[in-house]
């Protein structure tokens, strides 16, 4: 949606200094499960805003609206991103990279023939 909304992240906003650096409790004590756990959900937390929010739809009937919830997934996107990186460190880097480059993703997960 981001790239046919023409929707893009600024310079300061690709820096991501909410998700970027810092201490990470689960992974200082290697509970790797619970930070996984903490990932998947705020994953599901994004899903069920695309679900609920339907900017797909809302494109249509308030443009602003939409390009505004897209821009905020696409910001938390890059969240996302940062927090797979050690555990994913190529779909990370896929999904930074697409960001950056304001393009369409290669699967991420292709299917296996």
């Amino acid at each position: 949606m981001a790239v046919s909304y023409d929707i893009d992240l600024t310079e300061e906003e690709k820096k991501m200094s909410v998700y970027a650096g810092g201490e990470d409790e689960y992974l200082e004590k290697y509970e790797i499960s619970k930070k996984a756990d903490e990932i998947w959900q705020f994953i599901g937390f994004l899903d069920a805003t695309i679900q609920k929010e339907e900017p797909f739809k809302l494109i249509k009937t308030n443009p602003d609206k939409a390009k505004k919830i897209v821009h905020e997934l696409l910001y938390h996107l890059l969240g996302v991103a940062l927090m797979i990186e050690p555990f994913m460190p190529e779909t990370s880097e896929m999904i930074k990279k697409a960001i950056s480059e304001h393009k369409m993703p290669e699967p991420l997960f292709p299917r296996r023939a």
